[in-house]
């Protein structure tokens, strides 16, 4: 599995190989200039045209890919300061979006964990295989792919490995991944907290 070089050397070692797309230290301030909002770094909204706050211009991010063990490249995206987070001893937020299919770029208002709101604290998201910025999936789109992709994830990020996460996830898809995750990786998880999710399967087919 490749691995993600995260905020400013993030778990650096000799079996990290860093594969940055983009690697711009405090690279907020970019997000003020654009009219984009791919890159979030504050609030937006239809009446200022992007509210950026101060901590934004001062809270490192880093955006790369994981490898998977089939060779296909997950898009992650890391916000905050690793030294910083480490010092204050404050676990990171792993996010899981709902899906399948769909990008992190919904769930970034949780970005703002990493500065004004959470303090010194690192919030991972990433693009799940078939949407924003990973890879295209190449076979029938299962659950279990997306199960084998958090876990690459998981483990480039060391999340387990370092006293494990504030886990996020959102609907039945992001519940179930976290789920699973959870009951496979007792380290993993400091926290669990499921937004919306379903019951049971039959109880989401049933609603639809």
């Amino acid at each position: 599995v490749g691995v993600l070089d995260v905020m400013c050397g993030r778990r650096q070692g000799a079996a990290m190989l860093a594969t940055l797309a983009t690697t711009i230290g405090g690279g907020c301030a970019h997000a003020a200039t654009t009219s984009s909002s791919s890159l979030f770094c504050g609030y937006f909204d239809e009446y200022s045209n992007g509210l950026v706050p101060q901590y934004a211009f001062n809270t490192p991010w880093n955006e790369g890919y994981v490898d998977g063990a089939d060779g296909a490249k997950t898009f992650v995206r890391g916000v905050g300061d690793y030294k910083k987070a480490k010092k204050e001893a404050n676990a990171p937020v792993f996010v899981i979006a709902n899906g399948p299919g769909i990008s992190h770029e919904y769930l970034s208002g949780v970005e703002t964990l990493s500065g004004e709101v959470g303090g010194a604290r690192e919030v991972f998201e990433y693009d799940q295989r078939g949407c924003g910025k990973s890879d295209a999936v190449g076979g029938e789109r299962n659950i279990d792919v997306y199960l084998n992709e958090a876990r690459d994830v998981v483990k480039a990020l060391r999340l387990a490995d370092e006293g494990g996460a504030h886990v996020l996830a959102h609907g039945y898809w992001g519940a179930r991944i976290a789920l699973t995750l959870a009951l496979e990786t007792p380290g993993l998880v400091r926290s669990l907290t499921l937004v919306s999710p379903a019951p049971s399967y039959a109880r989401q087919v049933a609603d639809w």
